[in-house]
């Protein structure tokens, strides 16, 4: 994994001219992008630019400086924006350019998005290189070629963000995002789905993106929608009051209640394992992000009162109870592998009587269950916020048999190595 980016020194600004939304899908980005920040810009004398879903390349040159966004859990945002596109707003979603899909996978998508049952239609849409929202938070922060302007909505394959006074021909409209007629368009446009390589390039990506949500004015978390929307109130210069006032009651999104969302919901839960592994990019980077919030933020001595200990994004010792558990697919995650863990614990008490190949797939098994693990607390190590007396006494009962962290698992590993080769030698002399 790349080492954190720095955290930086914040030299003195101004209040905002005009500011940007980084747009990211299922993020809250409807309550913030067309509920709240155009009424707090208009009532702050600022222009804005929110309404389509823009990257940081789109973002960062429509503006001078002043770039806000939004991240959620993984899980939650993917799971989120699946049903979005199997709901009834389908047709403002994978049609249209400014959600990222290629050409060439619309068929594909169409036929996602209408298979039954639904449940099947998720597990494929998981395991499809096609995905275009597949780490679409760090895909968002990187930046990216856009799609061709091949279609009816959105136009942001073409260079139509401008600041203010940028150029003489730029004049105030009632809608900056809008498309120029005069703007010449790209021709095949980009594939965002396979511009990355996510595994490949992993420390690079992760260390671009953290580099980049540093750089904007200021950012929040989904699940502290509040707090975070006071942050950024502050950060860009609108009355902190008056944006809490007006998100109260605007939160547009509510969850549907649908027989076919339901089966989406606990699918969801069901495949968290997989959905997590697949956006690890996006889930270390929300990770760290919440832990630079709390830095960057939630100061004691900072410019916002309460401190990093009365934070809802940075509870002190409970982070289980504050972000994971408040989050169904977290909990179902936890709750599957402690299962899958019972179960092969279950199963090893007739180790012995495998035969030389089942022993191989057991020790698969365990190895697979032990790197979960590894990366479920892995996460809260990221952010710090381990309960403390979990780790004294894990790290008392390993001291005791003369042992550290990295020295059990060195042990594992040779244990495990040892029941290979025992099992590889059984199937040589049968």
């Amino acid at each position: 994994m790349a080492p954190p980016a720095q955290q930086v020194q914040l030299p003195e600004r101004g209040l905002c001219e005009d500011v940007s939304f980084l747009r990211i899908q299922k993020t809250g980005s409807t309550s913030f992008g067309d509920a709240i920040i155009n009424k707090m810009c208009k009532d702050s004398g600022m222009f804005h630019r929110a309404f389509w879903h823009m990257d940081y390349n789109i973002a960062t040159q429509s503006s001078a400086g002043c770039v806000v966004t939004f991240l959620r859990d993984p899980v939650d945002r993917f799971i989120s924006e699946f049903a979005m596109m199997r709901g009834p707003e389908q047709n403002y979603t994978y049609g249209q350019d400014q959600w990222d899909y290629h050409v060439l996978d619309q068929p594909r998508m169409r036929e996602l998005m209408t298979k039954q049952p639904v449940e099947d239609a998720l597990r494929e849409f998981v395991d499809w290189p096609g995905n275009a929202g597949r780490n679409r938070q760090a895909l968002y922060l990187l930046g990216f070629k856009r799609v061709a302007c091949n279609r009816g909505c959105c136009g942001l394959c073409t260079l139509e963000y401008r600041r203010p006074g940028s150029d003489p021909g730029w004049f105030p409209i009632q809608v900056p995002e809008r498309a120029v007629s005069n703007t010449p368009k790209q021709g095949a446009g980009g594939y965002p789905a396979r511009q990355y390589s996510w595994e490949a390039d992993h420390d690079s990506l992760l260390a671009t993106t953290q580099a980049n949500l540093l750089s904007l004015r200021a950012f929040g978390m989904t699940h502290c929608y509040e707090e975070s929307l006071e942050v950024i109130a502050r950060e860009v210069g609108w009355d902190p009051e008056k944006a809490l006032r007006l998100a109260k009651g605007s939160r547009a999104f509510r969850a549907s209640t649908s027989r076919e969302a339901k089966a989406i919901k606990a699918k969801g839960k069901e495949l968290a394992g997989d959905i997590r592994r697949l956006n690890r990019l996006d889930d270390e980077l929300v990770s760290w992000a919440l832990e630079q919030f709390r830095q960057r933020y939630g100061r004691s001595d900072g410019p916002y009162p309460g401190g990093a200990e009365n934070s809802t994004c940075a509870p002190r010792g409970g982070l289980q109870q504050q972000l994971a558990m408040q989050s169904e697919v977290v909990k179902a995650e936890l709750d599957l592998l402690v299962k899958d863990h019972k179960a092969l614990v279950k199963m090893g008490e007739t180790y012995g009587s495998f035969d030389p190949a089942g022993k191989a797939i057991f020790l698969d098994q365990v190895e697979a269950v032990e790197s979960r693990w590894e990366v479920f607390i892995s996460r809260f190590q990221l952010m710090g916020e381990l309960n403390p007396d979990y780790v004294q006494q894990a790290n008392s009962f390993l001291e005791s048999s003369g042992l550290s962290v990295a020295g059990f698992r060195q042990l594992l590993r040779e244990a495990h190595t040892a029941m290979r080769q025992d099992a590889e030698r059984e199937a040589l002399g049968g």
